[in-house]
């Protein structure tokens, strides 16, 4: 029987691992806090590239929050859905962070909320190097439609996979008088979403699950 060759890579999140992903020459963390999910070279063991969703400093090793990451979806080498146990789903854009948005939220989350995402290089865990950090902040309510802002309405804001657009399966239909919170809760996630698939038949749909057995899916 062969022995693998062990090496460890130099932990620091402030929650356990979640789910390991391959990923063209990486590998993808999800962590139980701060809605991580980790970019790692296997070959330098290096977190290159990290997506943080907390409110916690951003690659802080003492304070976290814990919200974690259940599921990760790249779509592309730069492009990854999560879901977390926050009941959000997100769409995460390193080439254009501004795209990058919540696609449905919690169905209690206010229309009103709007966040922005910006991306940063922090001093990584060994010297002589970078993590890249893309990461999201919450502004306040009049502070206007930022920069990849979105709202909690999935209907408007859900993401593009493949270049197709994707539509919540479970929108209202035309002409429904509901309001835009009667709208978010009807779209909204009640519990953690904990897995999310992507099937072409035809077009595009995207599936998700979560911890309460609702399966959704988006097309």
């Amino acid at each position: 029987m062969r022995v693998l060759r062990l090496r460890v890579l130099p932990w620091s999140a402030g929650g356990p691992a979640s789910q390991l992903l391959l990923h063209p020459h990486r590998l993808l963390v999800s962590v139980q806090s701060n809605n991580e999910v980790g970019d790692w070279d296997l070959r330098s063991c290096e977190r290159v590239r990290c997506v943080w969703a907390s409110v916690a400093p951003v690659l802080s090793v003492t304070q976290s929050t814990p919200r974690g990451c259940h599921a990760v979806l790249p779509v592309g080498p730069d492009r990854w859905y999560a879901g977390s146990d926050d009941c959000r789903l997100r769409l995460w854009d390193w080439a254009r962070p501004a795209d990058s948005r919540i696609v449905a939220g919690k169905f209690s989350d206010s229309v009103n909320r709007r966040v922005a995402y910006r991306r940063e290089a922090r001093e990584a865990l060994t010297a002589n190097s970078n993590t890249d950090v893309l990461f999201e902040a919450y502004l306040s309510a009049n502070a206007g439609a930022a920069s990849g802002g979105t709202s909690s309405s999935a209907a408007a804001n859900v993401a593009a996979t493949s270049g197709a657009s994707l539509v919540a399966s479970s929108a209202p239909p035309a002409g429904s008088l509901l309001s835009a919170q009667q709208r978010a809760s009807t779209m909204g996630f009640r519990d953690a979403v904990t897995d999310i698939a992507l099937m072409h038949a035809g077009q595009p749909y995207l599936l998700t699950a979560t911890r309460d057995g609702v399966i959704k899916y988006w097309k």
